[in-house]
């Protein structure tokens, strides 16, 4: 397409044009900071204030009190369409790619790890924990905050101890098969892996046992080997 000059007149993407609709309604709602960009301090807020609203004490209770994505957005942004209006509006691509930043904005905040903008604003008086339960057919994804152990077992560590177990195969799968396929510079391939796997088992295990030892607890007598 060529401007009435006869250049090149480009055309603002899907994800351009969402993002000016995003910054309209952030506007709109003294969502954006001063320099026109998302407020995060703000919208974490937001979100905090929900999620805090959803404390699971038992497992059983999270199908109940543990909210959803679509559930957030329509707390939090009711005015922005969700899926199931997006192809009653004018331009459904535009609405689907609105609702996609917003999401993925208020998403980003609910981050389980340590320097999560919700995570590290839970830890007060209360000492609550945000978790995500994973989706599973016929369920989607929720957050929630909590004190249970078995919550924060199955969908705070689980998860990431897995990842970590199959680290440790894939990084001893690796060691060895540069030894076998060079096995006259085995010794450096073992002494490598074996320095690695030490460093990182001695960080962890100094780390949590940091936090036992301030904790002062000995969670049923089972803090050992």
């Amino acid at each position: 397409m060529q401007d009435q000059n006869g250049g090149q007149m480009l055309l603002a993407t899907i994800e351009e044009r969402g993002l000016a609709e995003v910054t309209k309604i952030l506007g709109r709602r003294d969502m954006l900071d001063e320099s026109g960009e998302p407020d995060m301090p703000v919208l974490t807020q937001h979100m905090l204030d929900l999620v805090l609203t959803a404390r699971v004490n038992t497992p059983a209770e999270r199908a109940k009190k543990a909210i959803t994505r679509p559930q957030y957005m329509a707390a939090i942004f009711p005015e922005v369409s969700g899926e199931s209006e997006w192809i009653e509006q004018e331009d459904p691509e535009l609405a689907a790619e609105v609702y996609k930043q917003i999401d993925g904005l208020l998403w980003r905040l609910t981050s389980v790890e340590p320097t999560g903008q919700i995570q590290s604003r839970l830890n007060g008086e209360q000492g609550l924990v945000l978790c995500r339960q994973a989706q599973t057919r016929g369920n989607p994804v929720r957050i929630y905050v909590t004190r249970n152990p078995s919550c924060i077992l199955e969908d705070l560590q689980k998860k990431t101890n897995k990842s970590l177990e199959k680290l440790h195969v894939r990084a001893a799968a690796l060691a060895t098969l540069a030894i076998e396929r060079v096995p006259e510079h085995a010794g450096k391939f073992g002494r490598s892996y074996n320095a690695s796997a030490r460093l990182a088992i001695t960080t962890g295990k100094a780390k949590v046992q940091a936090a036992l030892d301030a904790a002062k607890t000995d969670d049923n007598g089972d803090d050992g080997e």
